[in-house]
């Protein structure tokens, strides 16, 4: 009795430069003639369908991402910046956003660029797509980003910094911040 199921792809030699706990990715596509808006929109609809953006990005140890169309509607730049290694960012973002299921991911953009694979995003397993996205990836040259935390520890390092502010703009709080033991956290704040 045949299979039905796919077969696991070979995984790609991953990509993607490193700075602190933090990786790249870059790629620059072709979009098919004419699908320049169609491939924006359905970014902007698929980042929306989850709530507000930052927050998850928040969630998933996004720092940073960009969707450029460029040349007169002809390609698409993606960089984005992210906590972990590859796979386990994109393995962790779609088991957190969609509890593991591609289908509800909506990256179906991808069927308006002229690299996608015959029979486009549906045809593929979450392993192929992932391969994909390495295989057009334009890795960095040089990366660098300006600290060694993630973005669940800057976000904890604000909150701390505003709970810290509260105190201080107590009344009775130059009183209670005299012991010795609160020294180095009023000089950083002083800093």
């Amino acid at each position: 009795m045949a299979s039905t199921q796919q077969a696991t792809p070979a995984r790609r030699p991953r990509k993607g430069k490193k700075s602190g706990p933090v990786t790249e990715y870059c790629a620059l596509w072709h979009i098919k003639p004419g699908h320049a808006e169609q491939v924006i929109d359905e970014i902007a609809a698929g980042l929306s369908s989850r709530g507000d953006v930052r927050d998850m990005y928040k969630k998933i140890g996004v720092h940073d991402a960009r969707y450029v169309v460029l040349d007169n509607g002809t390609r698409l730049l993606i960089t984005i910046s992210f906590d972990l290694d590859f796979d386990p960012y994109f393995d962790d973002a779609i088991a957190s956003l969609v509890g593991g299921d591609k289908s509800q991911i909506k990256f179906d953009w991808m069927n308006h660029l002229v690299e996608a694979p015959e029979g486009g995003y549906d045809s593929m397993s979450w392993e192929a797509f992932k391969n994909w996205l390495v295989e057009t990836q334009t890795e960095a040259d040089i990366f660098a980003n300006t600290n060694d935390a993630t973005v669940q520890e800057i976000d904890k390092a604000l909150r701390v910094q505003q709970a810290f502010q509260q105190v201080l703009d107590h009344p009775e709080a130059a009183q209670a911040l005299q012991h010795p033991a609160l020294k180095p956290l009023l000089e950083e704040a002083a800093g």
